[in-house]
């Protein structure tokens, strides 16, 4: 039975009365009909509007309205938006949207669909301005450097992965996390951005407060925010975690090669060396390996110490930007500490080969007095007929 179906029967066997609770009524019993949205032990949701609609009109002809929006699909009521809005993510062939992540920063990426099937058939994931792509599809899994050609051929496909961006369920998902604050707002607004009105989902995660703004005629999600999080360290801590999307298209063609490799394209194998481009490591000169190696490790942490995080992570792969909320929380606590360093070398070993890459013994004091002992791994490469370094996190 179709969820419109089932929320149609629910209300042909009530008996509503024109009153200021008939509006909850009904929105309560819609949202008990979505996918998993009731179940033992979980409160009831709760649904407060704020729709422009007049409470005059509401009252006058509530039970009407809610019938014709089921049959003629025109217009919205707030909770009739939900299950549309699930509904119409499950028809989509392909989207694309350019989104803000809490680790990564600033990412685009391309899905393809196979309805009704919820998993994408094919992801392609890149970072702006950063030559690499990442594609997962039924030829393969691979990472693909355009600045340099070369591509690697990963260990795992990971359309299916859970930490993937899960956009054919981040909604309904969403929802599901909000049972547990029992918080769910909606409201029409126009958006002066999009000169057009749209519908607002404001969800109460717990620890994050998320907005949705969805199209009134798709009824798709056309942009998502994560306006508040209260646990920044959680969201840091996942693979790939959502913070912001910007532009959310739909059912558009991919464009042309964007999940295939190119013929004349070089095949490495090591993921340092289809990740590293023009402009990032230190190039060797006449060093030896011990001094390039010592060299490297002063130069990252000098960064690191003096925050100039674009250099530390040219010298490290995959060092990321820390976004401005975690930036923030450092340099409070560098000043709670009497500005004492972030990271300071106590010692540096001999540096030895093993496989293909080299390791430097490395003892460093960590911000609040943390002392670790770990060599740092580093990988020599050639690029452009120069040989560079760059210290690598392990595959």
């Amino acid at each position: 039975m179709k969820p419109a179906e089932t929320i149609h029967n629910l209300f042909e066997n009530s008996t509503l009365t024109i009153d200021p609770a008939v509006d909850k009524v009904i929105l309560d019993k819609a949202l008990e009909a979505l996918p998993e949205a009731s179940s033992a032990g979980h409160n009831r949701w709760r649904l407060i509007m704020h729709s422009k609609i007049t409470k005059t009109a509401i009252a006058a002809g509530v039970i009407l309205i809610v019938y014709w929006l089921m049959l003629s699909d025109k217009g919205v009521t707030e909770a009739y938006a939900i299950t549309q809005t699930i509904e119409a993510i499950k028809t989509v062939t392909s989207v694309h949207f350019k989104a803000e992540l809490y680790k990564q920063g600033n990412i685009e990426c391309w899905m393809l669909f196979d309805p009704p099937h919820r998993k994408p058939t094919h992801v392609c994931l890149y970072m702006p301005s950063f030559p690499i792509r990442k594609i997962d599809s039924p030829n393969g899994s691979f990472a693909y450097n355009e600045a340099t050609n070369r591509y690697r051929v990963n260990r795992r496909d990971e359309r299916n992965a859970h930490w993937y961006p899960d956009f054919a369920n981040f909604f309904e998902e969403s929802l599901k996390k909000a049972k547990k604050s029992d918080a769910v707002t909606i409201a029409e607004e126009f958006d002066d951005e999009l000169q057009k009105q749209v519908i607002v989902i404001s969800v109460d995660e717990g620890d994050r407060q998320c907005r949705y703004l969805i199209d009134s005629q798709t009824k798709l999600p056309i942009r998502f925010t994560s306006t508040e999080t209260t646990h920044l360290m959680k969201w840091m801590r996942q693979t790939i975690a959502v913070k912001n999307m910007s532009l959310i298209e739909y059912n558009l063609p991919d464009p042309e090669g964007l999940f295939d490799i190119p013929a004349d394209a070089e095949q490495v194998t090591e993921e340092i060396d289809v990740m590293v481009r023009p402009g990032c490591g230190m190039e060797v000169g006449s060093f030896t390996h011990q001094q390039a190696c010592e060299k490297l490790a002063n130069e990252f942490v000098a960064a690191v110490a003096e925050f100039d995080f674009e250099k530390a992570k040219s010298l490290y792969f995959p060092l990321m930007v820390p976004p401005p909320e975690k930036l923030a929380i450092m340099k409070l606590a560098k000043k709670a500490a009497g500005d004492k360093p972030l990271i300071e070398i106590l010692e540096l070993g001999d540096a030895y080969e093993s496989g293909p890459y080299w390791f430097l013994p490395c003892k460093v004091r960590e911000l609040g007095g943390n002392i670790k002992n770990d060599p740092l791994r580093i990988r020599f490469y050639e690029l452009d007929g120069n040989q560079y370094c760059i210290i690598a996190m392990p595959d």
